[in-house]
């Protein structure tokens, strides 16, 4: 069929050809659209039949197009230009134009273009439409009323690229008019209403037509409303307060409709009301404050019911404090406030029996290791006595004698005296004793000197070496603070060590001083209270002190000291030497 279709057409196209001197334009028309054309036609308004989605937009079925020759011709002329620059892209005039040129005046257009192998098939340039969102929502418009198709390559002769080229225009004649969208209308029943403090509910309803949009419900003004949304709500009046306005509103899109609500005051119930209502004191024990509270313009009064011990402090006012018995057991006092005699109300309190106390003085005492005894005294001689941190005691009924330590840190003790069920306490502070005062570092110039001054035995474990004499060494600052420093971070640190607990040496703490000669050694003692002690330990030692302080190669020494009663040796030393030239 196509081959007797591709000879029919060949001669209408010579025709043509010679009729308008050349080959097909812009301007030529044709007499019937190809099979393939009118074929596009039915699948398209196939599509429509239907309600379906295209990317994100949802849309119902569509009223079938309708074929005009004038739009199928733009249509083939396009393909026919696009088979010429072989592309699918859209080729010279706009589509509205080319419309125009035909005799065809359109309002909306779209159009689609492809190209599909050969022979053509309809169905391969509509399925590429159909999967494109934007392609698959312009055929779903409603506002589309006709279309046309165009097929270039199937049966013209000169087409060497294997090819169909497709043009698809979809359009509406500018006279045609789409009908008016119906106008969405939302209305409110009743739109006035009347209501009372603390009276019933009122119905409301929305109607809506023209429109699926949901309804919300919105209430401005006291009250409440039983939903906020559908099509009915209920409107609550408040249950207190004066004479106010209320407005409910329904929305639905941008429509809103509203009823007014007048509403009135209550007439009030006389009221009365005591805070607290219950209340328990002691005997003998604090005054507490009642407020009575009224919604009338009368005065209250106060008064004690029959038989209630305690007193009140006025019986007039909105407020007036009761004081308890300051003797007696248990026992109920009865507290009215009264505005007429209609109206009263009364508060009840419990009176309990006044509870035993215990107490201790002072509650909080400072002494220090060694120092002074610290005297706690109970309220009653019947107490027992008991003890918990360093230090010790001794007591005689109401008294309680507190120790401290003679040694040590110090810390806290607690003293808690006991009476049956009840207990007192006290807290101790006990500081530490104050650090004796350092020792004089300076004779220990004198006793390195000496000792440097002639030949000397040094012991190395059992190896006895012989040292020389050797010139004397003199105090240097920067090595004075390196030693001092090292003693007293073992003192707090409780160690005892040549390597710092930060990793530090000897080295590395003299270069911190800004020290500018050689570090050569370094003697540390502990346990030593003085100079005396901290020389003889090196010069007896065999591990090496003793040599260290005769070595030639140091003209410089600097000691330090460091104490911590706490501590394991309490007394360190430290001696480093150096030499500069």
């Amino acid at each position: 069929m196509k081959q007797s279709r591709f000879y029919s057409l060949w001669v209408i196209l010579v025709l043509l050809i010679v009729a308008c001197g050349g080959a097909p334009s812009s301007n030529n028309t044709r007499f019937v659209p190809y099979p393939e054309e009118a074929q596009v036609l039915g699948l398209v308004n196939a599509f429509r039949s239907q309600a379906r989605a295209c990317g994100a937009q949802q849309f119902a079925a569509a009223p079938a197009l309708t074929w005009v020759e004038a739009v199928g011709d733009a249509a083939w002329f396009h393909s026919i230009d696009m088979g010429r620059a072989n592309s699918d892209s859209h080729q010279g005039a706009s589509t509205a134009d080319r419309l125009r040129a035909r005799g065809f005046d359109p309002g909306p257009v779209a159009e689609h273009r492809s190209r599909t192998r050969l022979p053509a098939n309809p169905n391969d340039a509509f399925s590429a439409w159909a999967a494109d969102p934007v392609a698959c929502a312009n055929m779903m418009n409603p506002t589309f009323t006709v279309m046309g198709a165009g097929l270039w390559g199937e049966y013209e002769g000169g087409n060497t690229t294997g090819l169909a080229f497709w043009t698809h225009i979809l359009t509406t004649p500018r006279s045609t008019t789409p009908p008016p969208t119906p106008t969405p209308i939302l209305s409110i029943s009743p739109t006035t209403s009347t209501v009372t403090v603390g009276g019933s509910a009122i119905a409301f309803s929305a109607t809506l037509t023209n429109s699926t949009a949901s309804i919300s419900w919105i209430l401005v003004g006291p009250g409440s409303l039983s939903a906020t949304t559908g099509v009915n709500t209920s409107y609550t009046p408040p249950t207190a307060g004066g004479a106010s306005t209320a407005i409910v509103s329904a929305r639905a899109g941008d429509l809103t409709a509203t009823a007014a609500i007048t509403i009135n005051a209550a007439t009030p119930i006389p009221t009365l009301d005591i805070t607290p209502i219950q209340a328990t004191v002691n005997v003998g024990g604090a005054a507490i404050t009642f407020t009575a509270t009224t919604n009338t313009n009368q005065t209250i009064g106060w008064a004690l019911g029959a038989n209630s011990p305690g007193s009140i402090s006025s019986t007039i006012g909105n407020t007036t404090s009761y004081t308890p018995p300051a003797t007696g057991g248990a026992g109920t006092a009865f507290l009215c406030a009264a505005v007429s005699i209609n109206l009263s109300k009364c508060a009840t309190i419990t009176i309990n029996a006044a509870a035993p106390t215990l107490t201790v003085s002072p509650i909080t005492a400072t002494t220090q290791v060694g120092g002074a005894n610290v005297i706690i005294t109970a309220s009653s001689n019947q107490v027992s006595w008991s003890m918990t941190g360093p230090g010790t005691f001794s007591w005689a009924g109401s008294t309680f004698t507190y120790i401290p330590p003679t040694s040590g840190n110090g810390g806290t003790t607690t003293v808690t005296a006991t009476l049956g069920t009840l207990t007192a306490s006290a807290v101790i502070t006990i500081t530490p004793p104050a650090p004796p005062p350092p020792p004089d570092l300076a004779p220990f110039l004198a006793l390195i000197n000496e000792f440097r001054s002639q030949p000397r035995v040094c012991m190395n474990g059992a190896v006895a070496e012989n040292m020389p004499a050797v010139p004397p060494v003199a105090f240097q600052d920067q090595l004075n603070t390196a030693a001092r420093l090292h003693s007293e971070d073992m003192a707090a640190n409780n160690y005892f060590s040549h390597t710092g607990l930060n990793g530090s040496t000897f080295v590395t703490r003299i270069a911190a001083t800004g020290y500018t000669g050689a570090p050569q050694g370094e003697n540390i003692a502990a346990g030593n209270a003085n100079v005396q002690g901290a020389f003889d330990s090196w010069r007896n030692s065999n591990s090496g002190h003793c040599q260290a302080m005769m070595s030639a190669s140091s003209n410089e020494i600097g000691l330090g000291y460091g104490f911590n009663s706490s501590s394991q040796w309490t007394h360190y030393w430290t001696l480093v030497f150096g030499k500069r030239n």
